[in-house]
């Protein structure tokens, strides 16, 4: 099954110093096979640690000119990478589905998000000044000035996996760093092209490059000298080892956005019709696996009957299918989940749920799907978690899989207490018209971004991307990147040092 726009894929090699260089002594190799239909094998990968190396030395190399490029020079290359997005924006859609198993609407949201950032990027970072030498000799006391940090290695998550490595590459690239980006081992060939975007962009040889691999790669890229600065989008366990990997490099700036389990506060005075369509696809889209995705409800028990039965009617009328079924005039809402791994996780946490005291609404199974594929297809699942053991296993787990739990609640401070009790705090979603429950939610609970009367699915690279707890390290993505991805150089004119000791000081004590 496939659009007649696909072409057929083979793996490119490795791109470094502005070519793909196919692995000639490889160390390793994986196959990956399709979530969808695991008879297929998408394309096998060899891995070749070398390239590790030699991508770092390039980047390092191409750093001193890219970072002292004018930022308009800058600014006007990097805009050629969004024609080369759009320009291949099919087959990025049909890796999307291939790779991740989503439907190709879905898919094809990714690439209208990532348009839309590469937009806002230009914006907030296209006109930054390179590190500016004829400025030290203005004449100024002091002057306080910016360098680009060096080489940034971005490592990229399957869940999102355009959107995400480019937020964190571009971010990068304007401000004048050079990257190493290491793609998902879950969507290879989606980071291939992504490289081919970049190299129909004239992007220079050497600020960008590409190596594929799994775990052992990015370790090795992680712990290179000559890595400054390290992006990371995934989960809050991988984000721990990275922390290990790196910790003799306690000078490298670590960028982490580590997931979530982001709340809705459901209030009486919303339109419980919109919100419950709202809430099931911030909920279930994607199957679960967007990091940005509502986990818990929270509902005034004043509507909690209307709000459970419809939710849990309109949940069940969700279609699970093939992510390519749409090009057979059948679309679905949700395709499978990315490996057998992450659906026993799903599944193993169903009985967790059940043992910690909530109530199964609505229980995910794993299911056959139209067409006879043997994939890791999964229904939705809903919990009610009135009596459940809020510091429990269920609670405090990011989920990644179509799951929700539902909590009622009289008073919004048991919402606001029931809210803080989980680690993650990347997003909020608050349903009322009234200020000061607003206000109060927005006040008390542990949490970098609030949307009012809409889901958490639209955060805007133009403000800071912030998570608290396990979503991330107190340090912002966004138009917070600026404080990262550049250190400070502050430079004193003579007549600015404040010295306790005078010239003649100096003589006497040099001649004692």
């Amino acid at each position: 099954m496939q659009n007649v726009s696909w072409r057929d894929f083979s793996f490119s090699g490795n791109y470094i110093n502005g070519r793909f260089v196919l692995p000639e002594h490889p160390s390793s190799s994986f196959k990956k096979k399709s979530p969808a239909d695991i008879k297929e094998v998408i394309v096998e990968v060899p891995v070749c640690y070398k390239h590790c190396e030699e991508a770092i030395l390039r980047a390092e190399e191409a750093f001193h000119e890219w970072s002292q490029m004018n930022a308009l020079q800058r600014l006007e290359i990097l805009k050629k990478l969004k024609h080369s997005i759009e320009m291949l924006s099919p087959w990025f859609v049909e890796l999307i589905a291939r790779e991740l198993g989503r439907p190709i609407w879905d898919a094809k949201q990714e690439i209208e998000l990532v348009i839309k950032d590469l937009n806002d990027l230009f914006d907030i970072f296209g006109d930054t000044p390179p590190f500016p030498e004829k400025e030290i000799f203005s004449g100024a006391s002091v002057l306080e000035l910016y360098k680009p940090n060096g080489v940034v290695a971005v490592i990229a998550p399957f869940n999102q996996p355009v959107l995400y490595p480019v937020r964190s590459i571009i971010s990068a690239l304007l401000l004048g760093n050079t990257v190493v980006y290491k793609p998902s081992e879950h969507t290879p060939l989606v980071g291939q092209v992504l490289s081919e975007a970049m190299h129909h962009a004239g992007i220079p040889k050497g600020v960008f490059n590409m190596v594929q691999g799994e775990k052992e790669t990015a370790k090795r890229i992680l712990k290179h000298h000559g890595v400054s600065t390290v992006y990371f989008n995934g989960t809050f366990e991988t984000a721990t080892r990275i922390s290990e990997v790196i910790a003799d490099d306690y000078w490298k700036t670590l960028i982490m956005g580590t997931g979530g389990k982001n709340a809705a506060v459901v209030m009486p005075d919303c339109d419980i019709e919109s919100v419950v369509a709202e809430l099931i696809y911030g909920s279930f889209v994607s199957t679960g696996q967007r990091s940005n995705g509502i986990r818990r409800v929270f509902v005034d028990k004043k509507v909690a009957d209307e709000f459970i039965s419809k939710f849990h009617s309109k949940s069940k009328k969700l279609k699970v299918g093939h992510p390519l079924d749409e090009y057979n005039g059948v679309k679905p809402f949700m395709g499978p989940l990315i490996s057998d791994n992450a659906m026993q996780n799903y599944l193993r946490l169903q009985g967790i749920a059940q043992r910690e005291g909530a109530e199964t609404l609505m229980r995910g199974k794993d299911i056959e799907v139209q067409g006879g594929y043997r994939g890791y297809y999964v229904t939705p699942s809903i919990h009610l978690t009135d009596n459940l053991k809020e510091n429990g296993v269920y609670n405090t787990s990011e989920i990644f899989g179509p799951n929700v739990a539902i909590k009622t609640f009289t008073e919004i401070e048991e919402a606001i207490v029931s809210h803080n009790t989980c680690e993650y705090g990347y997003g909020l979603s608050i349903f009322s018209k009234d200020n000061r429950v607003i206000s109060e939610f927005v006040k008390r609970c542990d949490v970098g971004q609030v949307f009012i009367n809409s889901i958490t699915i639209g955060e805007s690279m133009k403000y800071p991307i912030s998570g608290y707890g396990k979503s991330g390290n107190s340090r912002p993505e966004g138009s917070f990147n600026r404080f990262y991805l550049r250190h400070p150089v502050v430079v004193y004119n003579k007549d600015a040092v404040n010295s306790s000791l005078n010239l003649s000081t100096y003589k006497e004590l040099m001649e004692l």
